[in-house]
């Protein structure tokens, strides 16, 4: 009984430590930095931004995003304010693949722009490699928050939720942090 709560205590202090992670406001902004500037140069048209942010009608939460997930609300926040300003002009092949009717597919596409617009700005940034390292660290520890928050949603939220084992947008994030 004793090792089963000391595992417990071990387990939450983990998590505890990576929750601290990734809720600090630095990791918070550069996602959404990364992502607004890399709309904002893919100029994607209004119509399709409102794809990405659509709503799951019997639950309310959105498609392609989950709620509180390190990665997935501030990427959601990007899109947003984007949406405000957004122009059109983007490559054909992105629009289609951000326009999917299949909820999965289009939320796979969305993760792969957020890979692609993580890693633009990660290689803008001069970091050395022990501090690219801290941020592959901060963006794995996200990627595992966001997968614990796809597990409670499921069920709940939209039928994709049900078809995904991972946070996709989180999954792109992470390998985005990676670039060189």
């Amino acid at each position: 009984m004793k090792i089963v709560l000391i595992s417990l205590m071990l387990v939450g202090a983990t998590l505890s430590a990576q929750a601290a992670e990734v809720s600090d406001p630095a990791f918070h902004d550069f996602v959404y930095a990364s992502v607004l500037d890399g709309l904002r140069q893919e100029k994607l048209p209004a119509e399709v931004v409102d794809r990405v942010l659509a709503v799951d009608a019997k639950s309310g939460l959105y498609v392609s995003f989950l709620k509180k997930c390190p990665v997935c609300e501030p990427v959601r926040e990007a899109f947003a304010a984007y949406r405000k300003e957004a122009a059109g002009g983007a490559p054909e092949e992105l629009v289609v693949a951000l326009s999917q009717e299949s909820d999965l597919k289009r939320t796979k596409a969305v993760g792969t722009l957020v890979r692609e617009l993580i890693s633009r700005a990660v290689a803008k940034t001069g970091w050395t490699s022990e501090e690219r390292a801290a941020w592959r660290a901060k963006f794995a520890a996200a990627a595992r928050e966001g997968e614990a928050q796809l597990r409670l949603q499921q069920g709940k939220g939209p039928v994709a939720y049900e078809m995904m084992w991972s946070c996709m947008v989180c999954d792109g994030a992470k390998k985005g942090s990676s670039a060189r």
